[in-house]
């Protein structure tokens, strides 16, 4: 009898803690989800609904992590070309996946998407398992949910209460931190209407380290290249654009680059321009290395809307 009372109040106290935990993972994610809707991520939803209001439009639509977020200025390109544009471009520790599932409902014949996926998604699969995919699926882009595999959502669960946990510390933490912080840079208020960042152009740039890619292998690129036939199919002409990287970087990072460049031109992909065009001085950027200062990102959209023009005579 002992032992079978020591049984009962052992379950007892794991189911106790496991519902303990399982409340404050999910309180966490209600606390944060508000606040997340104010910081630099929150800025998707914007871009969505932008994106939602051209549904019907023809239109160009910029896809990528903050290397597109940063150096793409749509609002220019759309001056430009006339034709509507929208900067869907966040970060890349969101799997480029659930993009392409987050804008797929409003993409149509006779739509433009450009993809720039950062160098560091070539060597991931189309799911990475970073914390910002819960975090995305749950406060920016819940209806990407519905068209995300579910082997993949069940993958992101204990993601989910990782991330719940340390939300709960953090909505405070962040609330403190925002509110001494003279920081502006990364805040949802920080694009413009367009889905631009445009808060920099007035801002002294920051130090920031090199990035080394020396992979051989390409994951990403099965499935990229699968998403793109499926635009393909739906009629939308699809451009792949190889990112912005500062030249130190690029340098030591230029054999990656170009044996991605052959693969996608080898299977026909339509690769605007190589990469090394968009290797820029190291002075030319904001942050990161793949963060354009504010004018440099003016010549790069400048670039690319010209090898467009030039692309559809």
């Amino acid at each position: 009898m002992k032992n079978n009372n020591s049984a009962v109040k052992f379950v007892s106290k794991i189911i106790l803690i496991s519902v303990i935990v399982l409340v404050f993972c999910v309180l966490g994610h209600v606390l944060y989800k508000s606040y997340a809707k104010t910081t630099n991520n929150g800025s998707y939803i914007d871009k969505m609904r932008r994106l939602e209001e051209l549904a019907s439009e023809d239109k160009a639509v910029f896809v990528g992590g903050s290397a597109t977020h940063f150096g793409i200025h749509s609002k220019y390109f759309e001056e430009q070309t006339g034709i509507p544009s929208v900067n869907m471009g966040l970060n890349a520790g969101t799997s480029f996946g659930l993009y392409i599932n987050s804008i797929k409902p409003y993409m149509k014949s006779g739509d433009v998407l450009f993809l720039m996926p950062e160098y560091g998604y070539y060597e991931e699969g189309w799911y990475n398992g970073t914390d910002n995919n819960v975090e995305f699926l749950l406060y920016y882009s819940p209806e990407t949910i519905k068209r995300t595999p579910v082997m993949t959502l069940v993958k992101y669960l204990p993601t989910a209460l990782t991330v719940g946990l340390k939300n709960f510390g953090f909505y405070f933490q962040d609330n403190i931190r925002k509110r001494i912080s003279k920081n502006k840079v990364y805040l949802r208020s920080s694009s413009n209407e367009y889905g631009d960042m445009v808060i920099h152009e007035n801002l002294p740039p920051a130090e920031f380290v090199n990035s080394v890619y020396d992979f051989e292998k390409f994951p990403f690129v099965d499935e990229l290249e699968k998403s793109i036939k499926e635009f393909e199919d739906m009629g939308v002409k699809v451009y792949l654009l190889f990112p912005p990287l500062n030249k130190s970087s690029f340098e030591q990072s230029e054999k990656c680059a170009n044996s991605i460049y052959e693969r996608l031109c080898k299977d026909n992909v339509n690769v605007l321009y190589e990469p090394g065009v968009s290797a820029y001085d190291d002075d030319k950027f904001f942050d990161t290395v793949y963060h354009l200062s504010f004018s440099q990102g003016e010549e790069f959209t400048d670039m690319i809307a010209e090898k467009f023009a030039s692309d559809n005579k």
